[in-house]
């Protein structure tokens, strides 16, 4: 969890000095899946390691999403220019988590919509068939 809250902060440093592309870049470097599989744990103890993992991985989605929603609309193109097509796969992810909460949807069609031209249908298949959720 400290991981999470240590990225949050350094993503609200970036936005509040005017640099949300550097932030969008902090945002998507290495994804919190979960942890490494525990053997002989009681059930209190899985319910606690997963809890613990909800936790961090609802941080990390809210710290890309404040990051998402402090970059202009004049200036998304130009961020998502910058990512790998790793981040891009991962922003896709975090757009399609965004868009089950029904939340900021018109600017997060934006964001879909330059990521998908940038990552081609690809991004889409990856985001989609990935076991691993952000």
């Amino acid at each position: 969890m400290e991981e999470a809250e240590q990225r949050e902060q350094e993503c609200i440093s970036f936005v509040n000095s005017g640099n949300p592309e550097a932030a969008l870049s902090v945002a998507l470097a290495n994804p919190f899946y979960k942890f490494p599989e525990q053997e002989k744990l009681t059930k209190q103890q899985k319910k606690e390691l997963d809890d613990l993992t909800k936790q961090i991985k609802t941080k990390n989605f809210e710290t890309a999403m404040n990051v998402l929603m402090a970059i202009q609309e004049k200036s998304i193109k130009s961020s998502i220019d910058k990512l790998n097509q790793e981040e891009i796969n991962l922003l896709m992810k975090f757009i399609y988590r965004g868009l089950e909460y029904h939340q900021h949807s018109s600017t997060l069609f934006k964001w879909h919509a330059a990521t998908l031209e940038k990552g081609g249908i690809g991004c889409i298949v990856r985001a989609i068939a990935d076991r691993n959720k952000i």
